[in-house]
């Protein structure tokens, strides 16, 4: 599956999700709170609107289409 750019919200934007063994991290651009990043399990904690952008995204979150790849700067030393 190929990665798809997340619509935004009046306040938000998915950048994307990663995965950390078997939990799917979450990353969002928020414009007052800037980058937040937290597990997708962790979201009822967040604000209202980060909440609720993040389940009308669930359904292509959990199918992958918003995961991307992060660069693991261990492995690009040297």
């Amino acid at each position: 599956m190929s990665f798809e750019m997340p619509p935004k919200c009046e306040t938000c934007r998915l950048v994307g999700t990663t995965k950390d063994e078997d939990q799917i991290c979450v990353t969002v651009l928020h414009y007052e709170e800037g980058f937040v990043y937290f597990r997708l399990s962790e979201t009822r904690d967040q604000r209202k609107d980060i909440e609720e952008y993040i389940i009308d995204l669930l359904p292509k979150i959990l199918s992958g289409v918003y995961h991307v790849e992060l660069i693991d700067m261990g492995e690009e030393i040297y």
